[in-house]
């Protein structure tokens, strides 16, 4: 089977664009987020630092406040040496963001 020039050249071309189409919505959509709640890199960066500097606790919540929320840390009970925890980040106009990982419970989160 024989393909003309002309079939390669379309299916090259069409590629393209769609690249370029999806990359540039791909970055309005970003931008937009960015516009309508700016915190979100504050909320993250907050999130790191805490998750760094605290220990394991036995089972309990702690809270944080921050100027674009709430950032609270919920830990459960312990289970073959890792601590399931739970951070839910809540931001002051209501949207929420839940983070659940595992923590050794001999190491710092």
């Amino acid at each position: 089977m024989r393909l003309n020039a002309s079939t390669l050249l379309e299916t090259v071309v069409s590629s393209l664009v769609f690249m370029i189409v999806f990359a540039l919505a791909l970055g309005a959509a970003s931008r937009i987020n960015r516009i309508s709640n700016p915190a979100w890199d504050e909320m993250e960066q907050a999130f790191n630092e805490r998750r760094a500097l605290l220990r394991i606790m036995e089972s309990g919540r702690i809270e944080y406040e921050y100027s674009w929320g709430k950032l609270s840390f919920e830990a459960g009970d312990a289970y073959l040496g890792l601590v399931p925890v739970t951070m839910t980040a809540t931001m002051r106009d209501g949207q929420k963001v839940v983070y659940k990982f595992y923590a050794d419970e001999d190491e710092s989160l």
